[in-house]
């Protein structure tokens, strides 16, 4: 199995229904590229991501044009077994809402953030939500990822860092608390000064994920940020990182590839190793 390549969408407009058809347009653009999952950045909307008319206005034409996506085969096997509980196959949505606590996006304190994840959560054609848990002390960070994971959602943990690569303990200790707080998928993000930043951060999730014990290891998705960081998108399974994230369009992170040549290059690098648990999400 090959990392799964995850593709952000950022929609915006003067209007809701502008907004809408920005997010329906690139989500299907996002699918077409070959996708495996899409991120909705909510924040993209700006202040009227707090608008929860304008947000389902937006969820509502994402969901619709994925489900126009939706594999084939699946729907006709569906239509002719009506009696039967059968899914078309789509691409799973993802939702993040970055704020300027993590250097970019819209201002939220902790409590309107969780609010706001949580009526995402919510939402029938929302798979899994991205949550900065570092942000969080670690009784608030359960707390709304037990509250998350009731709604059926799948909780991805984040941590940012926009200014410095950590160092392996402290990276460890990261993705510890991400853990601990009950995340599904455990995702670091750091910026590099140096190559030698680039291998802590590969040292530290492949000697990570080597001393979890196989049943209660979780997936690991992690990325050097930036020009430098390059190979950390391109060959992620190399240091048993998960996924990867690439551009269609507009990149939404430092140093995000686009798909075509990200899509490219993984096969380069094998498959997932035995220590690489794999993303899985609601759909």
């Amino acid at each position: 199995m090959l990392p799964q390549v995850i593709v952000p969408i950022m929609p915006a407009g003067p209007t809701a229904a502008a907004a809408a058809a920005a997010a329906a347009d690139q989500a299907s653009a996002a699918v077409a590229a070959g996708a495996d999952v899409i991120e909705w950045r909510v924040d993209a909307l700006g202040e009227a991501a707090l608008d929860p008319a304008v947000r389902a206005e937006a969820a509502d034409a994402i969901s619709r044009a994925l489900a126009a996506h939706a594999d084939p085969a699946a729907q006709a096997g569906a239509a002719s077994h009506p009696g039967r509980t059968l899914q078309a196959r789509r691409v799973p949505l993802l939702a993040a809402v970055r704020t300027v606590a993590e250097g970019d996006g819209i201002a939220l304190g902790d409590d309107a953030y969780a609010d706001l994840l949580l009526d995402l959560a919510a939402r029938s054609g929302i798979d899994a939500i991205d949550v900065e848990a570092a942000r969080l002390d670690p009784a608030s960070a359960r707390d709304l990822v037990t509250g998350i994971a009731q709604t059926g959602a799948a909780v991805i943990g984040s941590s940012h860092d926009f200014r410095r690569t950590p160092s392996v303990p402290e990276i460890h200790a990261l993705l510890d608390a991400l853990h601990a707080a009950g995340c599904r998928t455990l995702k670091i993000a750091v910026m590099p000064t140096s190559r030698a930043d680039v291998l802590t951060l590969m040292q530290a999730v492949e000697s990570y994920q080597s001393a979890q014990p196989a049943p209660s290891r979780k997936p690991v998705i992690a990325m050097s940020m930036g020009p430098l960081g390059a190979v950390t998108r391109i060959a992620p399974q190399a240091f048993a990182s998960a996924a990867t994230f690439a551009a269609v369009g507009r990149a939404s992170a430092p140093g995000q590839i686009p798909i075509d040549q990200v899509r490219a290059a993984l096969p380069l690098s094998g498959e997932l190793p035995g220590s690489a648990a794999a993303v899985v999400l609601r759909a």
